[in-house]
C-alpha cells in the first residue's frame, strides 16, 4: 500500500460527509453506536440524515453539586437536529475503506444562555442579584459609566434582566446586604456559581440580599507580571464603581463586603472613598463635607495589597474611616500571594501574607482590624471557604 500511494497522501483523515444515524437499545433506551447510512462520498450535504430530537442524548447539568438535574434542551429549530460533519475538500480514494469517524457535535446550541443551564440548590428562596460592569471603562470611572452596568435578578426560571431602579425600589430596609467581589480570571459563570455557593453556606440569622459584583478579569496579556499590575489597577477602578453603588444605599443599612484576591483591592478602594478619600481625584464626597457613619463590614480574603498602602497619605489611608470592622486573612502559605512583591512599587509583601502592623493606623480611626491566621497551601476561593476559621467570620 505504501508503494502505491505517495507519502504526502498519508495524513489523518477528517470526518467524511457521510449521513450518520443514532440507534437505541430497546432495553434501556441508551445510544448504542454511530453508523453511516451510505458509503457515497459527496460534497453535497443534501443527503444528510436529520436526527429526531427524541433520539438525542440527554444533557446533564455542569453544576458541580449533587443537585445537578437533567435538562432536555430544545433543538435549534424546535423539532429536529441535524448532524453535519465537517466538509473535506479532497481525500485519497483509499480512505473510503477506512472506518469513519463520528462528527463532534455539541449538545448545547452556541447561542444558548449558559447561565441558566442548571438550577442550583438553595436552602432558602434567595434574594439574589448580579451587577455586571463588563462594559464600563476599566480606566476612567466616571459616574456616567453607571449607565453601562447590567443588572440581573434571580428568579425561579433563572437570571432575569433587571435594573438599578428596580433594585432600589424593591428594597427591604430590615434585610442586610451582602456583596461578593470575585478575583482574577473569573468568568460570569464562575462568579455566579461561587456566589451561590457562598450564599448557601452563610450562617447569617437573617437571609441577606446577596449581590454578586461581576467585573472583567479576562486574561489580556501572556506576561504574568504585566497582567497582574494591570489587574491591580482595574481592581482599584472597580472600587470606585463599587463606592458609587454603596453611596446610594441607606445609611442605616448593614452592608457586608466580601472581597477575594483582587476583589479585596476593590473593597479597599471603595471603603477608602466612603471614608472621604480620593482615587486620582475621583471622589464620592467633596472635601470638607462631613462623612456619614456607614454600617460597612469588610471581609478580605487573600488580599494582594501591601500594609504600607494603609498608612497616612497612601492609596488606602481612609479605609479605617469607611468601615466599622475589617476582617482579613493572613496566610503565609498562599502560593499566589508570594509573587506580589514582583508587582508592588516598593517590592513589599502583601498583608494577606504578613499581616498588618497596628502602629500604621492613625489615632481615632473607628475601624477595627481582625486578622484570621491560616496555613493553607492554596489560593482557591472555595478552599478558603472550607477553613473553619473563615466560616465563623462570614457574617460579622
Amino acid at each position: 500500500m505504501c508503494e502505491n500511494f505517495p507519502r504526502q497522501n498519508f495524513r489523518a483523515p477528517a470526518p467524511f460527509p457521510f449521513s450518520y444515524t443514532l440507534t437505541k437499545k430497546p432495553e434501556n433506551g441508551e445510544i448504542s453506536d454511530f453508523h453511516y447510512s451510505t458509503n457515497k462520498f459527496s460534497q453535497n450535504p443534501s443527503h444528510f440524515t436529520k436526527i429526531p430530537s427524541e433520539t438525542y442524548p440527554p444533557v446533564f447539568s455542569p453544576y458541580n453539586s449533587p443537585h445537578s438535574v437533567e435538562h432536555s434542551l430544545p433543538a435549534p429549530d424546535n423539532s429536529r437536529r441535524t448532524l453535519i460533519p465537517a466538509q473535506v475538500p479532497s481525500a485519497p480514494r483509499f480512505f473510503h475503506d477506512m472506518p469513519s469517524v463520528p462528527p463532534r457535535v455539541s449538545p448545547i446550541p452556541h447561542n444558548y444562555d449558559k447561565h441558566i443551564l442548571h438550577k442550583p440548590f438553595f436552602k432558602n428562596p434567595p434574594d439574589l442579584w448580579r451587577i455586571e460592569t463588563l462594559d464600563s471603562s476599566p480606566s476612567v470611572p466616571t459616574p456616567e459609566e453607571k449607565n453601562k452596568w447590567r443588572v440581573h435578578r434571580w428568579t425561579q426560571n433563572g437570571w432575569k434582566i433587571s435594573s438599578l431602579e428596580e433594585f432600589f425600589q424593591d428594597f427591604p430596609l430590615k434585610k442586610p446586604i451582602y456583596i461578593y467581589v470575585h478575583g482574577n480570571r473569573t468568568s460570569t459563570q464562575d462568579a455566579s456559581e461561587d456566589g451561590i455557593h457562598l450564599l448557601n453556606i452563610l450562617p447569617c440569622e437573617i437571609p441577606p440580599r446577596f449581590v454578586i459584583w461581576n467585573w472583567n478579569t479576562d486574561r489580556e496579556t501572556p506576561r504574568i507580571r504585566m497582567e497582574y499590575r494591570g489587574k491591580a489597577f482595574w481592581a482599584d477602578v472597580q472600587g470606585v464603581y463599587l463606592a458609587y453603588f454603596l453611596k446610594d444605599l441607606p445609611l442605616s443599612q448593614k452592608v457586608t463586603l466580601l472581597g477575594y484576591s483582587f476583589g479585596a483591592r476593590s473593597v479597599l478602594t471603595a471603603l477608602h472613598l466612603c471614608g472621604g478619600g480620593d482615587y486620582y481625584n475621583y471622589r464620592i464626597y467633596k472635601p470638607g463635607v462631613n462623612i456619614p457613619d456607614h454600617l460597612f463590614y469588610a471581609i478580605l480574603i487573600a488580599t494582594p495589597a501591601a500594609s504600607y498602602e494603609l498608612m497616612e497619605k497612601n492609596r488606602f489611608s481612609k479605609v479605617t474611616w469607611g468601615a466599622q470592622k475589617i476582617i482579613f486573612t493572613v496566610n503565609p502559605s498562599d502560593p499566589a500571594l508570594r509573587f506580589y512583591p514582583k508587582i508592588d512599587e516598593n517590592k513589599e509583601k502583601a498583608f494577606g501574607v504578613t499581616g498588618i502592623p497596628q502602629n500604621i493606623f492613625s489615632s481615632g480611626a473607628p475601624a477595627t482590624f481582625l486578622p484570621i491566621l491560616l496555613n493553607l497551601k492554596s489560593h482557591k476561593f472555595r478552599d478558603y471557604l472550607k477553613e473553619p476559621a473563615v466560616q465563623k467570620i462570614l457574617c460579622p
